[in-house]
């Protein structure tokens, strides 16, 4: 069974703007591969080297003010970078 058939949520290639924070790291303003109900993909060198399990808020990087912060893990990364996870009621 290949990755694509496993997943719970299909993915949309969705490049959307965000900002992500992480542990002791500023604030990265990053762009998203690829969204779902689950989680996002994003491209980016420092969380490609984040520890699998490590806990990140994400947000909207544009659009209307005081957009909502999303808990997240990082589910996953390869060389490119992380897939990220939605807390959901934790």
């Amino acid at each position: 069974m290949d990755k694509e058939s496993r997943r719970t949520n299909p993915r949309l290639a969705i490049n959307m703007k965000v900002k992500i924070t992480a542990g002791n790291y500023n604030t990265m303003h990053l762009i998203t591969e690829n969204c779902s109900d689950g989680g996002i993909f994003v491209t980016d060198d420092r969380l490609a080297e984040m520890q699998v399990g490590s806990d990140v808020e994400v947000q909207a990087d544009k659009g209307v003010d005081d957009q909502p912060i999303i808990k997240a893990r990082i589910a996953w990364t390869n060389s490119q970078g992380a897939g990220l996870e939605y807390i959901i009621n934790e």
